[in-house]
């Protein structure tokens, strides 16, 4: 989206009037038709990021959809960080460097730089500064959230998706 993000901008700006860049972006998928075909005319073309459009708007207009990608994802984050963990042991107890570990090492980067800015966030909201409480505060508030999202009866799909995607903290 890089090569379009000039007129995504400009498109937020004139269509889409309240609310984050994130929170305008979502208003998209559940907008009338006219504002969807003039967005998607901004990428005509682009075939993969039309499909990946395509794909987001599916998930936005099916909350039970919506929740078996967010529990497939933690699914797979909790595999990589397994994997992490795999190759610490391996590097640790053999002196044996996985041929995976550049990739391993990014995704423990990434997972990392997510988790402190949460918990600093957290910290900084609730004026904590001990980390044992920080890990508690986001753990229970990470349960209540899937709890929350596993009820979706009494919310629409935008409802849904706006409290999925809202952060935490």
């Amino acid at each position: 989206a890089k090569s379009h993000r000039g007129n995504f901008y400009k498109f937020f700006n004139n269509r889409m009037k309240e609310g984050s860049r994130h929170e305008r972006f979502m208003q998209i998928f559940f907008a009338e038709q006219k504002v969807k075909d003039d967005f998607m005319a901004l990428i005509n073309g682009n075939e993969l990021l039309m499909y990946r459009l395509h794909l987001i708007n599916k998930l936005a207009n099916d909350p039970a959809l919506f929740r078996s990608k967010i529990i497939e994802h933690e699914r797979r984050v909790s595999w990589q960080l397994n994997r992490i963990y795999r190759a610490r042991n391996s590097i640790v107890h053999s002196a044996q460097e996985p041929p995976t570990l550049p990739h391993l090492t990014e995704n423990a980067f990434s997972y990392f730089k997510s988790l402190m800015s949460t918990l600093v966030q957290a910290g900084e909201k609730f004026g904590i500064s001990s980390s044992d409480a920080l890990f508690d505060l986001c753990a229970s508030a990470c349960n209540i959230r899937r709890k929350e999202m596993d009820d979706t009866k009494n919310m629409t799909a935008e409802e849904y998706v706006k409290f999925a995607v809202s952060p935490i903290f």
